[in-house]
């Protein structure tokens, strides 16, 4: 009996020491940490300032209604500055931190750098702003989109301007790098499937926002339709400089032009051009979701108006937290992935066609394009193709 009583107290000494040591990285009986990954400052930070805030809306929303299995999540926020080499630091540094996983990422050059350091160390990530096609084709088992890639966008947009606005001669004007290139590459395929090529092809360097060469080679073209593969301030930049030199093609704007963002920039010089997004307007308020995520807004930043930005920010964290709950209270990385992996249809209160769906085929998740534009100021539902008026 004293041997039995001698073992059972090594055996818990040992448990006692060890257990701990076994727990998942950044999970505790009371709180998952995790970190987004995007620019805080810079010429980019709206993308990440926003896309935080919609983070936050949900995740202090989990936490005000108990957390998940009891769990608060706690979220960090660094800075990569839009900038490729400090991505890396930026990883490590939230490595370092002991993050469970990361959340919302913004960026195609930042996403080259993180996604296979997730691959490598085993790390989840769950949603991007952006969704180059190296992201999810082949899927990555630990990094999950919560959108539609570039180069299905870009097909979805010339799709548009062929069919419904009936333009033959089209244009683009591009960052020069991954995002930029899969908007091009996409619409180069599509329109030698149709037995032509762009008229034109005008870049700009990332993070600068010269955009005059561009304009004048594309102009030069005398397009009758301009796709603007573009992040927010080139893109107003373009749309500006277009309206003071009196050319005015048919724009069409990708979802990196962040349209709400845009406007800003660019006042009523984008009035009536059409945009893709990849979520509902933040106008939907029939949605549950889009109610949720004012209602959110409103409590936790009074001072900030809701975005399409953020909403994305915040669709994001949903999916994150739905993951969350499918693992299980034994929370680990893997059962989190493998949860993420069997959603089927799952219901985020964005309305029909937005159900999301992961398989280990698919880590795209959502499928849908939402058109929009701007008038006075304000972003708004667009659904008017074929008025659309072709430069002549």
């Amino acid at each position: 009996m004293r041997f039995t009583h001698a073992a059972l107290v090594v055996a818990l000494s040992m448990w006692l020491l060890v257990g701990p040591a076994l727990a998942e990285t950044g999970v505790s009986d009371k709180e998952i940490l995790v970190s987004t990954l995007s620019m805080v400052t810079g010429p980019a930070e709206f993308y990440g300032r926003l896309t935080n805030i919609g983070v936050d809306c949900a995740f202090n929303s989990v936490n005000d209604a108990g957390g998940v299995y009891g769990r608060r999540i706690k979220c960090l926020h660094p800075d990569d500055k839009y900038d490729a080499d400090t991505a890396i630091t930026v990883f490590n540094h939230m490595l370092q931190q002991g993050v469970f996983g990361f959340v919302a990422l913004v960026g195609s050059p930042t996403m080259a750098k993180y996604i296979p350091m997730c691959q490598s160390f085993k790390v989840p990530a769950v949603g991007a702003y952006s969704a180059p096609n190296f992201t999810c084709e082949p899927p990555k088992r630990y990094f999950f989109n919560s959108r539609l890639s570039y180069r299905e966008e870009m097909r979805r947009i010339m799709e548009k301007l062929w069919t419904e606005a009936r333009a033959r001669k089209i244009a683009i004007i591009y960052q020069n790098d991954s995002f930029g290139a899969d908007f091009l590459e996409s619409g180069r395929q599509w329109l030698s499937e149709h037995g032509t090529e762009f008229v034109a092809a005008g870049s700009y360097q990332r993070n600068v926002n010269e955009v005059k060469d561009a304009v004048n080679l594309v102009k030069n073209a005398n397009p009758d339709a301009v796709v603007i593969a573009a992040v927010y301030k080139p893109s107003a930049e373009v749309l500006k400089l277009s309206k003071e030199i009196g050319w005015h093609p048919l724009f069409a704007l990708s979802s990196g032009s962040c349209i709400d963002a845009m406007v800003g920039e660019a006042g009523t010089a984008g009035d009536g051009y059409p945009g893709a997004d990849v979520a509902p307007p933040y106008s939907r308020t029939d949605l549950k979701g889009i109610v949720n995520y004012q209602q959110a807004m409103a409590k936790y930043f009074p001072s900030e108006k809701p975005t399409l930005v953020g909403l994305k920010g915040y669709i994001d964290a949903l999916i994150f937290v739905e993951g969350l709950k499918r693992a299980g209270k034994d929370l680990t990385r893997e059962n989190f992935v493998t949860g993420l992996e069997r959603m089927r249809n799952v219901d985020l209160g964005l309305g029909k066609g937005m159900e999301l769906t992961y398989s280990p085929q698919d880590h795209w998740g959502l499928h849908k394009v939402y058109w929009i534009t701007t008038k006075n100021g304000s972003v708004i539902p667009f659904d008017s193709w074929s008025k659309l008026a072709l430069s002549k």
